[in-house]
């Protein structure tokens, strides 16, 4: 593994919008790939409710963090055109495409659109709400997501420190705040697919910068 270090201010000035463009994608590119890290890597049939547990929240904030980035960069373009286009324009064919793939996952013509993804935002940088008249009518997130879970079982591990205790039950409640992957199984690869794409593109800009500074 290569690496270097630099003074931060020698390569990315603060007055400039494509700099402050490119640290923020560097954020990105470090989250997505910390959080696909902490992954347990377990089989399926092996795994306890904590491996399961921890997918689920990493899978929720991964969703989360896609689209919160997704439509940043689309706001961060159209308010710097003269700034990040030309950048954006210097990427190369490969990487505008990486860049599309992902944003079409925001367009709901495209085939490749998941519309459940700024409701589940909601529910997962926010926590869900709690509103009496929500609920009455049937809009309360946590009211539905627990209705679903009526019927299925949860589980409590009271373990020798309060860190180590966990509500199992909770997790059981939080997947049903996701898409039903059941009915519908390639709502999860969509979102593994265009967060993948946006890995791709934030990589190509970053690497374009550095080489250019």
């Amino acid at each position: 593994m290569a690496s270097g270090a630099f003074v931060i201010g020698d390569r990315f000035s603060a007055s400039d919008p494509v700099a402050r463009f490119v640290v923020v994608l560097a954020m990105i590119w470090n989250e997505w790939n910390r959080s696909t890290a902490l992954m347990p890597k377990v089989d399926p049939s092996e795994a306890r409710d904590e491996d399961r547990g921890v997918r689920l929240m990493l899978t929720r904030q991964q969703a989360a963090a896609f689209i919160e980035a997704a439509e940043w960069i689309e706001k961060s373009r159209r308010l710097f055109p003269n700034d990040i286009g030309p950048f954006l324009d210097r990427l190369g064919a490969e990487a505008k495409d990486h860049l599309q793939r992902a944003l079409a996952a925001l367009e709901p013509k495209s085939e490749h659109y998941l519309d459940w993804l700024k409701d589940h935002r909601n529910v997962t940088a926010h926590f869900p709400k709690l509103h009496p008249l929500a609920h009455a009518n049937g809009d309360e997130e946590i009211g539905n997501a627990l209705g679903a879970a009526a019927d299925l079982v949860g589980s409590v591990d009271v373990a020798e420190t309060y860190a180590k205790t966990r509500f199992h039950f909770a997790d059981v409640v939080s997947v049903q705040l996701l898409p039903d992957i059941t009915e519908n199984p390639d709502e999860i690869k969509k979102l593994s697919e265009a967060s993948i794409a946006l890995g791709f593109f934030a990589f190509r800009a970053i690497e374009t910068y550095l080489n250019e500074h």
